[in-house]
């Protein structure tokens, strides 16, 4: 994991992380490959592939009332709103034409 990796991923998550978080999260990319690495050392021949861990479905919580934030509340640490919304940069940013 390169310097440049760390850079390319941070711009895309827009992350502005400082140089020892980079750091950091260059270590524990080097660390995940690793572990990846190694899984990808173990015989599994003749185990099924499982679609989901759990094999039961639609288990329902019972459904209470409960007391839920106030638009106030909800906003308040919000980097910008926009009349009762959270505003937030684009995830796409398309190029104009020229």
């Amino acid at each position: 994991m390169t310097d440049i990796d760390i850079e390319k991923i941070t711009k895309m998550a827009r992350s502005n992380l400082t140089p020892t978080e980079k750091a950091r999260l260059g270590a524990d990319f080097v660390q995940m490959i690793e572990y990846f690495n190694k899984l990808n050392e173990v015989d599994v021949t003749g185990v099924e592939a499982t679609v989901h861990p759990v094999s039961e479905q639609n288990l329902w919580r019972e459904d209470v009332v409960a007391k839920s934030l106030t638009l106030k509340e909800a906003t308040e640490q919000a980097p910008q709103i926009f009349d009762t919304r959270f505003q937030v940069p684009p995830a796409i940013e398309l190029k104009e034409e020229e």
